[in-house]
């Protein structure tokens, strides 16, 4: 994550300019774009699990975490998604 722009805590990089991340170009106040659209990391050497919170991306189209090191489950959370199109998390250690 050291690697990747906006991913070290604190580090004052709006997530909208972190890398993998897009963002709703629609949706913005006084310039600020507000809701992610998609999660693009794969590939990107993650270790970790996924959290529920992904649920609350309400505006989230994409999903690409392919070729990770991610485990456990799958929240039930990600399936409510009414604008998912794009929903990758092959290779990795899912339950």
């Amino acid at each position: 994550a050291e690697k990747r722009r906006g991913w070290i805590q604190d580090s004052g990089v709006k997530i909208c300019d972190w890398d993998g991340i897009l963002c709703n170009d629609d949706d913005e106040i006084d310039g600020e774009k507000r809701s992610v659209k998609g999660i693009l990391l794969g590939k990107a050497d993650l270790l970790a699990t996924l959290p529920s919170e992904l649920g609350l991306l309400t505006s989230l189209e994409r999903l690409e975490l392919n070729q990770n090191l991610i485990r456990g489950t799958i929240p039930e959370q990600i399936f409510n998604h009414k604008h998912l199109v794009t929903f990758n998390l092959q290779e990795n250690q899912l339950q």
